[in-house]
């Protein structure tokens, strides 16, 4: 007599559950994560993470001859905690669907499943921007771009445009004007650099023709297009909300938005004996924000 499957069913099930957990795994890293490009990513071993900002020093004084060294002292700026949370979604498959050979129909459900956790922790990250101008306050108490932020040695400084513009030549030549000129804690230049234009979907192609045309996009005078020297460069994510809102983003060593992985993104199932099902959940614990708002720029738009 033949072998049927029908007669190893408990062993077609069993397997098809490590393949239900590829299928899941390779869908998420299939998908365009700009989250490493954005963010400075910390592993972390420990239920959250603290940050504690310590300013620089003021500017170094004359010294006379023979005479003694003046001693200045930093300060302690603003306190961040990240508190990371779980996230988790499942996926129950009968027995009976993976039998009857509509394991077609589970891969699918896996693959959505991959979906919802990736668009999840983009949805998350992003808004630190969708919100960025309203309702998200940092350690100093301010929204993330704001034009009075307060330093701890006095005044204030903004990382947000004086008057909110639409991205143009005009508002963005202001903008990497204003990140030339901020200052740390003590009133001294940082010298940020901005690396990254970043931009919703809907504006791609104003940051297109403004980073890569030849000439000046604005004008018909033959210009040069002087935003080509500084080796800026434009990224698209589709997760950011406002069709005007635009950013700017320097190297990562100089800014602090942070996304702290406490348990990267994981695939486990099981089986559930009573009901002849398979439990096969994705899980992860994270957590993302920014310690303070020097080396990101960004407008509203108008």
């Amino acid at each position: 007599m033949a072998n049927l499957r029908t007669g190893f069913s408990d062993l077609f099930f069993s397997e098809a559950l490590p393949l239900l957990e590829d299928v899941i795994i390779n869908q998420y890293a299939d998908h365009p994560d700009l989250i490493p490009y954005i963010f400075n990513i910390k592993k972390s071993t420990r239920w959250g993470e603290q940050d504690t900002a310590i300013t620089g020093f003021g500017a170094a004084v004359e010294k006379a001859e023979n005479s003694a060294v003046t001693y200045d002292q930093n300060y302690q700026a603003y306190d961040k905690t990240y508190t990371h949370l779980t996230y988790a979604l499942g996926l129950r498959t009968s027995k009976e669907m993976i039998d009857d050979d509509r394991f077609d129909i589970v891969t699918k459900g896996a693959k959505a499943l991959a979906h919802s956790m990736f668009v999840t922790r983009q949805v998350i990250a992003a808004a630190h921007f969708n919100n960025g101008f309203s309702s998200a306050v940092g350690p100093d108490g301010k929204e993330l771009f704001a034009t009075d932020h307060p330093l701890v040695g006095g005044g204030t400084e903004q990382n947000e445009l004086t008057t909110a513009a639409d991205l143009s030549v005009t508002s963005l030549r202001q903008a990497l004007v204003d990140i030339n000129d901020t200052t740390d804690e003590r009133g001294l230049p940082v010298f940020i650099t901005p690396k990254y234009l970043l931009l919703p979907s809907e504006l791609q192609f104003t940051g297109e023709e403004l980073l890569k045309s030849t000439l000046r996009p604005d004008n018909a005078e033959n210009a040069i297009n002087a935003f080509k020297m500084k080796n800026l460069d434009w990224v698209m994510w589709q997760y950011l909300t406002d069709p005007d809102a635009w950013f700017i983003i320097s190297d990562k060593n100089q800014h602090s938005l942070k996304f702290n992985d406490r348990e990267p993104v994981n695939v486990s199932s099981d089986y559930d004996f009573d009901a002849d099902a398979s439990k096969t959940k994705i899980r992860c614990r994270f957590s993302s924000g920014w310690s303070e708002w020097r080396g990101v720029f960004g407008s509203p738009g108008i």
